[in-house]
């Protein structure tokens, strides 16, 4: 029997500590520059010849983040919160446009991307998919 109360007495000391993380599993991965490869299969070339680009690399003290983006002509900035269970917000977002901005591909992105409700990391790969399904697909900069 004390072998037995032994035992589980070590069960619970090594996996209750494990069940009560309740960080974002991949959390260091998400904070960096991610490059646009494609929205909704569509290459970022033939949205807009400019740079697209999502910097996530700047953290935060708080469970909200700040990030900033520069979509063709647009600059966004953005605060955003994500959580473990695959699920991420965009909040405060406010974007910038200039003369060259007339692309409505590149409006529907930026919408997308304001909208966009879970994400998922893949190696370097970050996919951002919205309430709609549109999904957004970005590659590590550091990895291009």
């Amino acid at each position: 029997m004390k072998i037995i109360t032994l035992l589980i007495f070590v069960l619970l000391i090594t996996v209750l500590p494990a069940s009560c993380i309740s960080a974002v599993k991949n959390e260091p991965f998400i904070h960096r520059e991610w490059l646009l490869i494609s929205y909704n299969g569509i290459s970022r070339h033939d949205i807009t010849s400019k740079p697209a680009r999502v910097d996530l690399s700047q953290k935060s003290d708080g469970k909200t983040q700040h990030g900033n983006a520069e979509i063709g002509c647009s600059q966004l900035n953005f605060n955003y919160h994500f959580r473990a269970d695959g699920n991420i917000r965009f909040r405060s977002v406010s974007h910038t446009k200039t003369e060259c901005s007339n692309n409505s591909q590149e409006d529907k992105l930026i919408k997308s991307l304001s909208e966009s409700r879970k994400f998922t990391l893949t190696g370097h790969y970050l996919l951002l998919t919205d309430g709609s399904g549109h999904q957004i697909k970005f590659i590590a900069a550091d990895w291009d």
